[in-house]
């Protein structure tokens, strides 16, 4: 949870100098730290591959946001290094990563796996050297086309087309190597787009875990496909937010109880990962002209 809602003040330019929430971030960082330094690079409590993945992917934000401000954040690339070495040395022998961090042979799980890619990805546009990042990435990749089914979809364990898990296999794609998995990426948002409008009313289901990955492949898309995503999730979201601004579950039940607090962070951070998405999401491409203009818009 703290992870998440660390990337929610991330994506919305809230530094540890920020006026009304710069203590909020910088406690956030200082705890993750404190916690890697214990578990030797993992953080976590209840789940390793998780946990880990969305804490590295948030120390890796923090560290190319904060970066530049004084004062300077210690331990921040230290830390970095002991969780990229744990993510790297507990990738499975298909290319995936498995919930405990282990290797069952029996196949590694998706989910798990989208967290550790988007960990990488940000941890390389950080420009520390990561022993090993690449070529787990690279392996990542062959995963992914494993699980990829016959409709363009993506699986759990095994060849699927799951709708979950669709924009989890297309984000990762489009994050690596877009040129070269041009084709797969196109098929999976097109089984995204078709899908959705047919089987998933948004005033009565939501599956925000699903929608968090989909929103962010279909931007990444652009075009109709964009253009249809957007208006079949943008509304529901902004409808459903409470007065006080949480958000609970309106259907699809996914993670912790819906009226527990753990719930409403969880969703809440989602649904406010997915609003963020205009000048948020540019930050990840690995496009220096795209992070420039993402940087500009956040400070004007």
């Amino acid at each position: 949870m703290t992870g998440l809602t660390l990337l929610a003040y991330l994506g919305h330019c809230e530094k540890q100098d920020s006026p009304e929430y710069g203590d909020n971030v910088l406690q956030g960082i200082k705890y993750l730290l404190e916690l890697n330094e214990k578990l030797g690079g993992k953080m976590y409590s209840r789940k390793p591959g998780y946990e880990t993945g969305i804490c590295t992917y948030a120390l890796s934000e923090a560290y190319i946001i904060t970066k530049n401000f004084r004062p300077r954040i210690p331990g921040i690339e230290s830390a970095l290094h002991r969780s990229v070495k744990v993510i790297v040395e507990k990738q499975c022998k298909d290319g995936g990563w498995d919930y405990s961090y282990g290797d069952r042979g029996t196949g590694s799980d998706t989910s798990v796996t989208g967290w550790q890619l988007q960990a990488l990805k940000v941890a390389k546009l950080t420009g520390i050297n990561f022993p090993g990042l690449d070529s787990a990435m690279d392996k990542a990749m062959e995963n992914l086309m494993r699980v990829r089914g016959p409709n363009g979809g993506f699986g759990y364990r095994q060849p699927q087309d799951r709708l979950s898990l669709t924009g989890v296999g297309v984000l990762g794609m489009q994050m690596w190597d877009p040129r070269k998995y041009r084709k797969e990426i196109d098929a999976g948002v097109d089984f995204i787009v078709n899908s959705y409008g047919k089987y998933e009313n948004p005033g009565e289901h939501f599956n925000k875990y699903g929608w968090y990955y989909h929103t962010q492949a279909c931007f990444q898309k652009s075009g109709s496909a964009w253009r249809d995503w957007n208006r079949f999730f943008q509304d529901a979201v902004v409808s459903k937010q409470d007065d006080a601004g949480f958000w609970i579950d309106w259907g699809h039940a996914h993670g912790p109880a819906k009226d527990s607090i753990e719930g409403k962070v969880y969703t809440t951070t989602l649904c406010i990962l997915m609003l963020e998405i205009y000048y948020r999401y540019l930050q990840n491409t690995g496009d220096d002209k795209h992070r420039k203009g993402a940087t500009a818009l956040k400070n004007s």
